[in-house]
């Protein structure tokens, strides 16, 4: 079990920011740690002048690193899931060759592009590691048309999708 991370704290300038340790899924598969920082969504002022003030705020950013509640697969980004998972090991499998096409068509002409350096962790949280890949009993996550995430094992609390 990991010890519990503290974080760095430290403003430069008018912004603070806090620095952290983090799983992270390379390219060939393996997990690397690797340091993260990420500023805070208060500016260093008056109220926010130390920071046992600002402590509150970087809780709520380690919460997930220390309740292990992340998972370095969500590290992974949204096409790599999409071209490496999602597509060949759900679609391909459970879907007909016109449906296929079709996903295909939507992912590469509209959505691939968008997707840009997003990972999964960026917009998208899995509940569960065993959620990456829906049962054949669940209703299928459709790229061409607005299925809810939420059905497909996404918590949606801040996904860029209608609910």
């Amino acid at each position: 079990m990991m010890r519990e991370q503290t974080g760095q704290v430290f403003h430069k300038g008018k912004s603070w920011f806090v620095r952290y340790c983090d799983d992270v899924m390379q390219p060939d598969g393996t997990i690397r740690r690797k340091r993260v920082c990420k500023k805070l969504s208060v500016d260093f002022c008056d109220e926010y002048r130390t920071r046992k003030s600002v402590q509150s705020f970087v809780d709520e950013i380690l919460a997930p690193v220390n309740g292990g509640l992340l998972n370095p697969q969500s590290t992974m980004p949204v096409t790599e899931f999409v071209e490496k998972v999602y597509l060949p090991e759900y679609v391909e499998k459970q879907l007909r060759a016109a449906t296929l096409k079709q996903y295909r068509d939507v992912w590469e002409d509209h959505l691939k592009a968008r997707m840009g350096k997003l990972t999964l962790r960026g917009r998208l949280r899995l509940k569960r590691p065993s959620d990456a890949v829906p049962s054949s009993t669940s209703k299928p996550f459709c790229l061409a048309c607005s299925n809810r995430p939420k059905d497909w094992g996404f918590s949606t609390a801040s996904t860029p999708f209608r609910t």
